[in-house]
Formats: C-alpha cells, structure tokens, sequence
C-alpha cells in the first residue's frame, strides 16, 4: 500500500498478464537464469527438465498426439518461483523511466506520486512506460490482458473533488480508473481506507463462522479449531500489516469477528 503525503495523489496501474506461467520462454528463462548466476548441476537439472517436453491431452480412452512444449513452467513449481525472474529486466526498465513499481509472481503494479495540477503530465507518462512494458512483454513472449488492466486514482477524499482523471490508452483500450481494484487478493479503494476489503473479510468469514456453528455438534473440539483457522483466522491474518494506522471503528469490525 503506498503512503500518501496531504498534498499528493497517486495514480496506480494493475497489468494482468495473460497466462503468464504459460508462455514463458525456455531457450530465455534458461539465459536469464544464467545470467543471474544460476550454473552447473543446478543449470543442468532445469535445462535437463525443460528439454524435450511433451503434452498430451486425454479424453475417456482417446488421447491426442504428443505435442513438444517449447514453453510454460508448472505454476507451484520451483520454475514456477524461477520464473520470477524472468521478469527481472523489467524492473530495470522501470526505473530507467522512474517509475515506481510492485512485482508479486505474475501480478504487476506500477504507481507515480504526483500533485494534483500535474495529472495530465502523469497519465502521459504512464502511458508512454506502458507502451514500452507491451514491449518488452512481446520480446519475452508474454501478453498484457489490456481489457483486464485496471486503473486506480487514490487519494484523499478532500484532492479526489481537485482532480479530473481522463481515461488511460492502453493497447487499444481506454481504461476508466476505478473505484476499487484488487490486487494479490487484497480490496484497494481509491481512498487507500481499506473499507472494501475489511466488508469482504467480514462478510467471507461470517458466512463460514454460520456454516460451522451448523454442524459443530457433529465435530471434535480439534476438528472446530482446525476449521475456523483455515477459514476464518487465515483471511483475518492475510495481508494483517495493511491495517495498521486504520481507524478504531475498521479495527473494531475484524476483533468482532476474532472474538
């Protein structure tokens, strides 16, 4: 979550790539890994593990042709982790054009700080980073989703009445900023308040509290806790370091819940 000073807003781009585990490159997911330090028997193992790899698809007793897979890792994998690195060069591109940015496996998000009288100079410059990422994206075979991407202006709500943010061309697309955006499983609104977020837990966790409370007479004492951590306390605690500094009344809902 980015801190916002009183003055400043920040404009904020969520790229949705598509299929990204599935279109990774060997041949250059291999080089990169090299270049990065990855040798001997570790290079050996993936480049043994990527060659010569085969797909078939199954129906009932009828199976395809084997079809030789020249790219894509198994996402979970350890290439799938490899494969974050893939992508090390862009952050490089990034900040050659000073961008900010936030990388999570194949969720990607670029932010500028910005006053509130340069937003046309922002959208223009987040307009030009996001025609070289479609790029670089096209040189290491992947695709940005474009109708996918969204677009958040966030801001205080006293700057949110200053400010007019056209729309942003991305590929072929004009895309609206929006109200809300999730990224990583985490609800942002446009005021950074995490007010959405906190409805969604609360909601998500009532609805299996209820679900338990129905058949607890019929579970152990160590199956009712095993449920209510996997489903309850997991979504309290997931992303918790967002909700520092919010206010006591946002705090109040979730501690109801942990009570």
């Amino acid at each position: 979550m980015v801190a916002l000073g009183g003055q400043k807003a920040c404009l904020t781009v969520l790229l949705d790539l598509s299929a990204a585990f599935d279109t990774v490159d060997h041949l250059q997911l291999l080089s990169t890994l090299s270049d990065l330090g990855v040798k001997s028997s570790a290079l050996k193992w993936m480049t043994s593990y990527l060659s010569d790899r085969q797909q078939i698809v199954c129906l009932g007793k009828d199976s395809s042709d084997p079809q030789t897979l020249e790219c894509g890792v198994p996402q979970g994998s350890v290439l799938g982790l490899c494969s974050s690195r893939y992508t090390s060069s862009l952050g490089q591109l990034l900040r050659s054009q000073d961008m900010d940015y936030h990388f999570y496996a194949d969720d990607s998000s670029l932010y500028l700080m910005f006053h509130p009288n340069d937003i046309t100079i922002t959208v223009h410059r987040l307009e030009k980073c996001i025609t070289s990422v479609r790029q670089w994206m096209s040189q290491k075979c992947l695709k940005m989703n474009d109708s996918k991407t969204e677009v958040l202006l966030i801001s205080s709500k006293h700057l949110t009445r200053k400010i007019e943010c056209p729309s942003i061309i991305i590929g072929d697309h004009q895309v609206e900023p929006s109200d809300v955006a999730k990224s990583i499983g985490v609800i942002m609104d446009k005021h950074a308040s995490m007010e959405d977020h906190i409805t969604s837990v609360c909601r998500s966790a009532q609805y299996h509290l209820y679900s338990i409370g129905r058949i607890r007479k019929y579970l152990t004492r160590e199956a009712k806790e095993q449920l209510i951590h996997a489903f309850i306390t997991s979504k309290l605690d997931y992303c918790n370091a967002l909700f520092c500094g919010l206010p006591v009344k946002q705090i109040k809902r979730l501690q109801r819940l942990q009570k």
